[in-house]
């Protein structure tokens, strides 16, 4: 269930990005983009005070910001939900 929720969100994030350009301007929704990326990271850093989950995405962005700066935020978003994902998962794994 949970990666169903950050399927949506990237996802929706996604259809957002492409189609942005044919909506009409509204102020502030890059901000709340920003809002939930931090909820996300901070949670999993709640969860298992690692620093990689906050480490990970400033470098992503700042890759992403330096290769392809009009898409910086979605390309660290998407980096960091895959690496998430990926470590919820392998703590998931070794619970069992």
């Amino acid at each position: 269930t949970t990666l169903l929720i950050y399927v949506y969100w990237v996802a929706g994030t996604l259809v957002g990005a492409v189609f942005a350009k044919h909506l009409p301007a509204v102020h502030g929704l890059d901000f709340i983009l920003t809002c939930f990326f931090m909820t996300i990271v901070i949670d999993y850093y709640r969860a298992h005070r690692s620093l990689k989950p906050l480490l990970l995405p400033l470098l992503a962005s700042a890759i992403a910001y330096i290769v392809l700066p009009q898409y910086y935020l979605l390309i660290a978003i998407g980096f960091s939900v895959t690496y998430l994902y990926a470590c919820q998962k392998a703590v998931n794994n070794d619970e069992l």
